[in-house]
């Protein structure tokens, strides 16, 4: 691989993380017992546009991040697998899809798999929304982060038509 392409490479990684990060800790939108944010949207978008990898690495950074600001230590493990593997279930799936129009089964099938992750994660810190009952807890939170994948991914998808036609993202690549 040509210097050039590892530099913007690097650099795709970084801003993607840094946007995934701010999206995460400063977009918030207060819903129930949590909050819901974009910073899945710019992951998806990322995957999308360069590559499952560098989506799973902008991931990992800004999701990571973003609960180590946020206070959750403790999660950032999980938040690292989760949003790791979003992207590339996502990116994979996508790229392996001949017909375009049928992106939002790429995108379900990442937030699937990132719920469950979380669904672990919130047992697993015995998170008690409902007092007592843990897998109503985890299962109601992990349900969330499942919707919050769909929305942003479903809003990642005018972003992608727009931003893959510019000659920076044409040439998609990992």
């Amino acid at each position: 691989m040509s210097q050039q392409k590892q530099v913007k490479r690097i650099v795709n990684v970084a801003l993607f993380g840094a946007l995934s990060f701010v999206c995460a800790r400063f977009c918030q939108i207060p819903f129930g017992i949590g909050y819901l944010n974009i910073g899945d949207l710019i992951i998806i978008l990322a995957a999308m546009l360069v590559g499952p990898i560098d989506g799973a690495l902008a991931g990992m950074i800004g999701g990571g991040f973003a609960d180590l600001a946020a206070g959750f230590g403790s999660f950032i493990p999980f938040t690292i697998v989760a949003k790791a593997l979003l992207a590339i279930t996502v990116g994979y799936s996508f790229k392996g899809l001949e017909n375009k129009k049928y992106a939002p089964i790429a995108i379900f099938a990442g937030a699937y798999v990132q719920a469950h992750i979380y669904f672990f994660a919130y047992y697993s810190h015995n998170y008690d929304a409902f007092e007592g009952n843990y897998i109503i807890s985890a299962f109601s939170s992990a349900f969330m982060d499942f919707l919050q994948g769909i929305v942003c991914g479903m809003a990642a998808l005018p972003l992608y038509r727009v931003l893959s036609r510019m000659n920076y993202f044409s040439a998609r690549l990992s």
